[in-house]
């Protein structure tokens, strides 16, 4: 039987995702609790981080910001280098932290999007969220990612110039 990966409202979609070994399932439906009523966005409020505000990073970072009514708070960003992602989440108010701030938050973040294209970072992001003994936050795969992008816009994603990382 599927687990529950991601379980989210965009607008009034809502959006479900399990996966088994090999195995993801998407589901969307029409989600009548997200309707705005009053000019106020009914929704279950979805805590993320972004690791990594490079060229994906940051195009991810713009379609967020533009959308904070609904529901979709981003938390905090990790990013060293100083890049336009970077000094975009800087005069957002967004917080740069580190991995090991993220994995601190425990609950406070619900969902990780390691976006940084490096495979190594995901496997440790992992490793550190289980030594930890956080069962609650989810690092979202980069399937998950594109999904999302198709929802939120009709520009096509950054091209990355490293291989898929996967799960």
């Amino acid at each position: 039987m599927p687990r529950p990966v991601i379980s989210l409202r965009l607008g009034s979609v809502e959006v479900a995702i399990a996966s088994a070994p090999g195995l993801y399932l998407l589901q969307t439906w029409p989600n009548p609790g997200a309707m705005q009523t009053d000019g106020e966005l009914l929704v279950e409020e979805q805590r993320i981080a972004v690791i990594g505000l490079g060229r994906i990073g940051s195009a991810f970072l713009q379609q967020i910001l533009q959308r904070r009514a609904l529901g979709i708070t981003l938390v905090c960003a990790v990013e060293p280098n100083n890049t336009p992602g970077r000094r975009q989440a800087e005069e957002a108010g967004i917080a740069i932290r580190s991995v090991d701030d993220i994995i601190a938050l425990r609950e406070q973040v619900d969902i990780i999007f390691e976006l940084t294209g490096v495979h190594t970072v995901r496997r440790d992001l992992r490793e550190k969220l289980k030594l930890s003994g956080n069962l609650h936050t989810i690092v979202a795969p980069e399937a998950i990612l594109r999904m999302m992008w198709a929802l939120l816009t009709s520009q096509a994603m950054p091209e990355c110039d490293r291989p898929a990382g996967g799960y």
